[in-house]
């Protein structure tokens, strides 16, 4: 299939905020494999399968998106000076810190390379962020649940430091720099999460075609009780009332992402839920191999990865559906 241009540029209309569905695809393969340990009789090359497809689409946007600032550079800057969009390019970030955990199955040296830039990429983005919604006046209208990528995604840094702790030597310094990003993440998060709710709240509405990032609200808590789990090695209350606040968010979201459906048309924007979906299902998994005794846990992590493995599917569909009929730019 040939590249679409227009008189912008190849890909001038390519959303940043699309490596969000390399989040989405890489954290479910995270997910398939923990099942499959968790559940032996679930095939370990599902997890698998699905982690060289989102490898792949990783590799192909990069190069997309890479010729839309070559190429259109205008529409690139657009991106990066609006305020709305301009938190969406922690996704790239962070879905290099994802990936590295998908990649460290194949590559563990091409994977350490990876986790490193998404790492140091995105600690320079959230100071960079954070400085910029310090010095420059803020519109209750630019405040989305966007907002928590750029700080909250450091969350995502701790995921995959300790699997290259053999390789190399990650020990100490990777510890510190979790517990760094662990501690800014959740510090921040906080008060980013508040105004957030404040505009969800108080103010108008979010626009039709943003709506489904709604779902973005429950990924700090999914993401911090694998983060935590991750530095200390343990279950605690803290890393259950973790998870207990992200099953509390996903039921109070879910009936407004469904009726999402009926006043905004499948977009790009829809993939904002795969990543909170699957991290959710990272974190059930996670949970219930402390407590084997209790299967309500184990089922709940199975169903979690059943249902939001078919929603991820079905956007997926979509997506491709729009590849060939030539009408991404549309979406």
């Amino acid at each position: 299939m040939q590249p679409v241009k227009d008189k912008k540029g190849l890909f001038s209309y390519l959303p940043v905020s699309l490596f969000g569905s390399i989040m989405g695809l890489g954290a479910i393969a995270i997910a398939w494999h923990l099942a499959s340990i968790e559940f032996p009789s679930i095939p370990e090359w599902i997890g698998f399968v699905i982690g060289i497809i989102a490898t792949i689409c990783l590799v192909i946007l990069i190069i997309c998106y890479f010729l839309k600032i070559a190429t259109s550079f205008e529409s690139f800057k657009q991106e990066w000076i609006n305020p709305v969009t301009k938190p969406f390019f922690g996704t790239f970030f962070v879905s290099l810190l994802i990936m590295s955990i998908v990649i460290y199955h194949y590559n563990h040296v091409l994977a350490f390379i990876v986790w490193i830039i998404g790492a140091i990429g995105h600690t320079l983005f959230a100071i960079y962020t954070m400085n910029y919604w310090l010095t420059k006046k803020q519109e209750m209208e630019h405040i989305t649940p966007a907002w928590i990528i750029p700080i909250v995604g450091l969350l995502d840094i701790p995921l995959g430091f300790r699997q290259f702790g053999d390789l190399f030597d990650t020990s100490r310094w990777g510890h510190d720099l979790s517990v760094f990003a662990f501690g800014v993440g959740m510090f921040y998060g906080i008060p980013v999460i508040v105004f957030i709710m404040n505009r969800l709240i108080t103010h108008s509405n979010l626009a039709s075609k943003i709506l489904p990032t709604r779902m973005i609200l429950m990924a700090p808590f999914a993401v911090a009780v694998s983060s935590y789990i991750e530095i200390t090695m343990h279950i605690d209350l803290f890393s259950d009332v973790l998870y207990a606040i992200a099953i509390f968010t996903f039921i109070v979201l879910l009936p407004q992402i469904v009726s999402h459906l009926n006043v905004c048309p499948f977009r790009f924007s829809w993939w904002a839920i795969s990543f909170p979906l699957a991290a959710l299902a990272i974190a059930a998994f996670k949970i219930s191999a402390h407590y084997p005794d209790k299967i309500e846990l184990k089922a709940l992590a199975l169903l979690f990865l059943i249902v939001f493995s078919l929603a991820i599917i079905y956007i997926s569909v979509r997506t491709l559906i729009g590849v060939f009929k030539g009408n991404l730019s549309e979406l």
